[in-house]
């Protein structure tokens, strides 16, 4: 710690501080306009100058200038205010003045400190930027005449979001913010440079022209995607969310993606259910509630004991727990759950975000990019910031693989042999934890003795030198972390027993759904097999295929819209979706977080919760009990040995398809976004140049898997080994694949 003087008022501040840090420690108001606590100091704006008694210099940038132990400043007198008034006077000589049409008015750092520090003509004189707008981005316009040369926009791309989309072009006079030859846009779309933009530079143009900011009324919600469980603010007019903004207090701290920040119009979507409907005749036709609830009523009391729950890892924890309530026995999530009743078993808890960003060495087996994007921008800041080692375990190249020169190319779906070689060198090594403490190790030596590294390389195809310099740093790390995204269970027990070598005992478990892991903890990861037994189903914002449907009695769905399993059901209810009502998500760090309706439902539509409380009000004359237990692990950790299961190829299927989300979808909900279909409206083949142009493939490829086929675009990716494509998924599709099938690719007579 060191001690300075801010204003007259002693401080004490951790040493590498900066002044601007200091001095808002202390309570003064420094005006910045393009410094961010998430960015390096840039000093480009000056106006953040104080003065620095004994220094050389009349001012000094505070947030670049370290703080030393001693130091005086001042951070207002005449002089300050004077030379901050020039500042904004030069930045005002080229910035147009169109408040009144500008979206940012309002909320435009430019225009409170012109205001604040009363500029109200200039000295100077000069031309008004002219540069044409550039409308032709999807979702983001970008007004160049309007930019200060902060530089925010530039630092978050390129620190933060790792993606370098813009930065700075030209010298002199002439620089400005653009992409390289002035091309689109063509980005993750997360929207962070928005949001981070002092000025009316870039728009979202969801929001533009829409309202002015001081009439939003701003709601605290949790994303309703992927279970990272970001905090963010629904901004709204008159009901109807306009934009939606991070908030720096969240696990996300101030990170969102493109799902969070554009995809909250699927609740506008046009064909959204509105009113009840029962099957009659063999019709779905518009009802009440009242003869919905009194035919549900009867079926249930009918077919009591009979009757099947299946819900939605979408619900809010409430919700899931009165559908407990309801019904007891047949009951289950509709996601599979068994990765995190994989953990229990290990009695390893749950990592947090914080982690990754405090980690010396991390070990990363899925893109993180495209599956948990927020995510994957601390896996960024502890690389290039923190400078921790990174280790990515893949059978391809992913977006992280850039930051590292250890990158370990698996045969697909042989990670867990490589976790394997890995823990069996460092018991050959006597590199594992001294202090070990959990149950099973000789056992897992006992399994571990044929992993040898000729073994290990034969099997995993992983280069011997790669693998044990990879062991090497894993063995020497202090704080090592491994993420793990939407894994098998054996991949979750064999990374288990890879951190207790290190004495380590939280995994990062990430998710696709919000609340699978408040889902797990109200049901586990119950059986589903009374879905084929069961004369009735209630299903409640999920579907399942057809013919899972046949030869029931009475089918009941709650959902947004009328999807395939919507039009079999007998009765159709309309549900509010996650940005229409409160409750509590549970994200993968096991914290319980709340969640407000920033938007009411449409019409006639209502909450599952209310649905299920007024469904056992009517049955048995009181509400469920709808407690929310807290998963209880047990305190003793142990290993379980764990082995990887071959996936055979063969002449008829000689690729390794590899299946991911595309970064800009999340299940079928997405694609009720139009803002997210127009960033992906279709899924996306891609292959390494050396494949595709052997097999002759052109545009639109035919993909033939021991599934089904399915035709999609094929581009080209230099990231992918030969005979491994990977299958960009897209909510639309009509098969639901395996994260690694065998394939078969040939061109289709359909081109575009």
């Amino acid at each position: 710690m060191i001690t300075m003087t801010i204003d007259g008022k002693e401080i004490e501040i951790e040493d590498g501080a900066t002044i601007l840090e200091a001095a808002q420690k202390a309570g003064a108001n420094v005006s910045t306009l393009c410094y961010d606590k998430r960015l390096n100091p840039f000093g480009a704006c000056r106006i953040c100058l104080v003065e620095l008694e004994g220094s050389r210099t009349k001012f000094t940038p505070s947030c670049t200038t370290p703080a030393t132990n001693g130091m005086v400043v001042r951070t207002t007198s005449d002089a300050l205010i004077k030379a901050r008034k020039t500042i904004l006077e030069l930045l005002l000589i080229n910035h147009p003045l169109d408040c009144p049409v500008c979206d940012k008015a309002g909320e435009c750092k430019l225009q409170d400190l012109v205001y604040e520090y009363g500029v109200s003509k200039n000295r100077f004189e000069g031309e008004k930027s002219d540069l044409p707008i550039d409308y032709r981005s999807h979702l983001i316009e970008r007004n160049l005449n309007r930019c200060i040369l902060c530089g925010k926009c530039a630092r978050i791309c390129d620190e933060i979001q790792d993606v370098a989309e813009v930065s700075f072009v030209n010298r002199g006079i002439k620089a400005k913010i653009g992409t390289d030859f002035d091309r689109v846009l063509d980005c993750e779309f997360c929207g962070q440079c928005i949001d981070i933009c002092p000025v009316g530079a870039l728009t979202s143009k969801l929001f533009k022209f829409n309202a002015r900011v001081w009439e939003l009324t701003n709601t605290d919600i949790i994303c309703p995607y992927c279970n990272v469980g970001c905090s963010l603010t629904a901004r709204s007019r008159d009901g109807r969310i306009l934009k939606i903004d991070a908030k720096e207090t969240g696990v996300n701290e101030g990170g969102v993606c493109a799902k969070g920040h554009f995809g909250f119009d699927y609740i506008y979507a046009e064909d959204r259910l509105t009113q009840p409907l029962i099957k009659k005749d063999g019709k779905l036709i518009p009802s009440d509630w009242d003869e919905a609830f009194n035919l549900i009523v009867s079926k249930f009391s009918k077919l009591k004991g009979e009757m099947g729950l299946l819900v939605s890892p979408r619900l809010t924890n409430e919700e899931i727990s009165a559908a407990k309530g309801l019904e007891h026995k047949n009951i289950a999530c509709a996601e599979d759950l068994k990765y995190l009743s994989a953990l229990s078993e290990t009695g390893l808890s749950l990592g947090e975000m914080a982690d990754i960003k405090n980690s010396d060495c991390i070990l990363l087996f899925s893109d993180l990019s495209s599956e948990n994007p927020v995510a994957s921008t601390f896996v960024n800041y502890a690389v290039k910031r923190q400078e921790a080692n990174l280790i990515v375990i893949s059978p391809r190249r992913i977006k992280a693989s850039r930051l590292t020169s250890n990158q370990l190319l698996v045969t697909p779906g042989q990670e867990i042999t490589v976790i394997n070689g890995i823990m069996a060198e460092m018991f050959r090594q006597n590199w594992q934890n001294a202090d070990l403490i959990a149950e099973g190790f000789e056992p897992l030596k006992d399994h571990l003795a044929k992993y040898t590294i000729d073994m290990t390389e034969e099997r995993s195809g992983v280069n011997r030198e790669a693998l044990l310099a990879a062991t090497r740093i894993y063995a020497e790390s202090k704080n090592p972390c491994i993420i793990l995204s939407s894994p098998t269970p054996d991949l979750v027990r064999a990374a288990s027993s890879l951190l207790l070598l290190k004495g380590k005992t939280k995994l990062h478990l990430l998710g696709k759904r919000s609340n699978e892991q408040g889902a797990f903890e109200v049901l586990g990861d119950r059986d589903r097999s009374f879905i084929s037994s069961a004369k009735g189903l209630f299903l409640m914002g999920c579907e399942l295929p057809a013919e899972a449907l046949q030869n029931k009695e009475f089918i009941v769905v709650s959902d947004l819209y009328l999807t395939e399993t919507a039009k079999i059901a007998d009765v159709v209810l309309p549900a509010a979706a996650g940005l229409e009502k409160k409750g509590t998500f549970t994200n993968f760090e096991g914290k319980i977080q709340q969640t407000d309706m920033s938007s009411p439902p449409p019409r006639d539509a209502k909450s599952d919760l209310e649905i299920i409380t007024e469904i056992a009000k009517r049955i048995a004359g009181k509400s469920p009990i709808s407690d929310i237990p807290k998963e209880t692990r047990e305190k003793r950790v142990k290993v379980i040995p764990a082995s990887a299961k071959p996936i055979e190829k063969s002449e008829d299927y000689p690729f390794y398809l590899l299946t991911e989300p595309t970064r800009f979808h999340s299940g079928r909900t997405s694609a009720f976004s139009k803002s997210l279909m127009e960033l992906c409206p279709s899924p996306l083949l891609l292959m390494n140049k050396a494949d595709k142009e052997r097999l002759g493939l052109c545009e639109d490829v035919q993909i033939t898997t021991p599934k089904g086929s399915l035709t999609v675009q094929c581009k080209i990716d230099s990231g992918l080994p030969p005979k491994v494509a990977l299958l960009k998924s897209h909510p639309q599709m009509k098969i639901k694949l395996e994260p690694i099938s065998p394939a078969n690719l040939q061109p289709t007579l359909i081109q575009r």
